[in-house]
């Protein structure tokens, strides 16, 4: 079950995920939006929802940030060949 933790001014999130304490940072100092995000993300995890919270970088940057770091350190064949993760 995840908890509501205040540290100077900021609240964060923090949960025990595979046995290890993790801590993400709300980024806010309203104790109601805390609340809020808090909720949704135990309604996120209930729904199988992995992280629900917002990263700074988008899943698009990194992804093409990946592949043209791919296609400069592989040839072009394994590059090609190389297997997705969950695959």
């Amino acid at each position: 079950m995840a908890s509501l933790i205040k540290r100077e001014k900021t609240y964060y999130l923090q949960d025990r995920i595979g046995g290890k304490l993790k801590r993400w940072s709300l980024k806010t100092s309203a104790y109601q939006v805390a609340k809020e995000r808090l909720r949704q993300y135990e309604s996120a995890q209930a729904q199988g929802i992995d992280n629900p919270l917002h990263t700074r970088t988008p899943i698009g940057q990194v992804l093409e940030a990946y592949a043209k770091h791919i296609r400069a350190s592989k040839t072009p064949k394994m590059a090609q060949t190389l297997p997705l993760q969950g695959e």
